[in-house]
């Protein structure tokens, strides 16, 4: 029900009386590139990537939804402003 940086994703725009369980994921670092599957760039610079996940059960309305953000802009806000809209659209 409560994870630590939860309210700066995925439940910051969902309405606080909606019962959210959910489990965030970051990562910042080095990894490969999914287009041509190499760690660095043409350049020769190493592929980073800042990745802002949340994984969230919802419950509204009587019925259970599971949502999976994920989010590589590395940015909180990108993973919250995902999670509201995905849900009003329930």
């Amino acid at each position: 029900h409560t994870v630590r940086t939860g309210a700066n994703r995925g439940f910051k725009y969902i309405p606080r009386h909606i019962y959210v369980a959910g489990k965030t994921g970051t990562y910042d670092g080095p990894t490969i590139n999914p287009e041509t599957g190499e760690p660095t760039n043409a350049d020769g610079s190493t592929y980073k990537v800042r990745v802002r996940h949340h994984l969230m059960v919802i419950h509204s309305k009587g019925q259970q939804y599971g949502l999976a953000i994920l989010a590589n802009t590395g940015s909180d806000e990108s993973a919250a402003l995902l999670a509201g809209g995905l849900f009003r659209q329930l």
